[in-house]
C-alpha cells in the first residue's frame, strides 16, 4: 500500500515537471512569435505561460519557473534585454507567479478563486514591476516617475491584460480537469 503512494507521488511529481519544463519553453517561444508579428509588448505573450505554469505547478515552481524563462529567453532569443527590463521582468513574473499559485494553494480551482488569484497576481507583479523599475533606473542614474510606470506598466499593457483574463482561467481549469494536479469544486 505504501508503496503504491509513493509510486503515485512520484508519478505526480514527474508530471509536473514535465508541464513545468513545457510551460518554461512555452515562455520563450511563444513570446518570439509574437515579436515577429510586432505583438509582443502589447500582448505579454511571456506573461501567460508563467501564469498557467504557476497555477498549475505552485507557488514555487512558478517563481522558479518565471526566472528561468526570462533567463533562458534572454539568452536564447535575446530578449527581452538583460538590463534593465530582463531584471525588471524577472522580478515581476516570480511576482505574478507567487502570488497567484500562493493564493490558489489549497484552494478549490473554480473560475471565481481562478480569477481573483489572477487579478491578485497582476496587480502584485505590476507593483514589483514598478519597484524595480525604479531601482534600476536609478543604478544607471536615470529617472522613473509615476507618470512613467503608469504609462510602462499600466496602459501599455491593457491589451495584455485583457487577454491574459480572457485566456488564463479557462486554459487552467481545461489543463486541470484534463491533468489532476489539484482539487476541484465550489467549496474551499
Amino acid at each position: 500500500m505504501m508503496t503504491r503512494v509513493k509510486e503515485t507521488v512520484q508519478s505526480l511529481e514527474a508530471r509536473r515537471s514535465v508541464i513545468w519544463l513545457f510551460f518554461i519553453a512555452a515562455g520563450i517561444f511563444v513570446p518570439a512569435g509574437f515579436h515577429r508579428l510586432g505583438l509582443g509588448v502589447a500582448f505579454l505573450p511571456m506573461h501567460i505561460p508563467v501564469f498557467i505554469g504557476a497555477f498549475l505547478c505552485g507557488p514555487y515552481m512558478g517563481m522558479a519557473g518565471a526566472v528561468c524563462t526570462v533567463v533562458l529567453s534572454c539568452l536564447i532569443t535575446g530578449m527581452p534585454p538583460v538590463f534593465p527590463t530582463g531584471v525588471c521582468m524577472m522580478v515581476e513574473l516570480a511576482a505574478y507567479a507567487g502570488v497567484c499559485a500562493g493564493i490558489m494553494k489549497n484552494r478549490s480551482y473554480t473560475m471565481p478563486s481562478l480569477y481573483g488569484a489572477l487579478i491578485a497576481g497582476i496587480v502584485a507583479g505590476r507593483l514589483v514591476n514598478g519597484i524595480a523599475g525604479a531601482l534600476t533606473a536609478g543604478i544607471v542614474g536615470e529617472s522613473y516617475s509615476l507618470s512613467a510606470f503608469v504609462e510602462g506598466s499600466v496602459i501599455s499593457t491593457i491589451p495584455g491584460t485583457i487577454l491574459l483574463l480572457c485566456v488564463v482561467p479557462g486554459l487552467v481549469m481545461l489543463l486541470e480537469s484534463v491533468l489532476g494536479f489539484h482539487k476541484r469544486g465550489s467549496g474551499e
